[in-house]
């Protein structure tokens, strides 16, 4: 369970979908740090448009990420491109909402 990790992700936030018994947290929340407050257990999305490559998380308790809990997701693909399912999929889907760094 994620009870007691807070739960940090680099660079993509990502969304609560689905969340059991939290006074704290809401579906539809974005955030990049997550800390249960004695849930059992969420259901998270990533907005993975605009970035490729490696993706580091870990937990925020250094403790724990200094003694290994951590781990990463590798993002392939072309930066941008959006999944032309993603409305079909979910009518909800945010495919505007992170537009990225406004170039120099």
């Amino acid at each position: 369970g994620i009870r007691f990790h807070p739960l940090h992700v680099h660079v993509n936030p990502y969304q609560i979908t689905s969340i059991f018994n939290d006074p704290y947290y809401l579906v539809g929340d974005w955030h990049d740090t997550f800390f249960s407050t004695g849930i059992g257990f969420a259901t998270i999305r990533l907005n993975i448009d605009t970035f490729t490559g490696m993706m580091i998380t870990h937990c925020h308790n250094l403790e724990h990420e200094d003694n290994g809990m951590m781990g990463w997701f590798k993002i392939i693909g072309k930066e941008g491109t959006k999944w032309a399912g993603a409305k079909t999929y979910d009518p909800t889907c945010y495919d505007e909402a992170f537009p990225g760094a406004v170039a120099p």
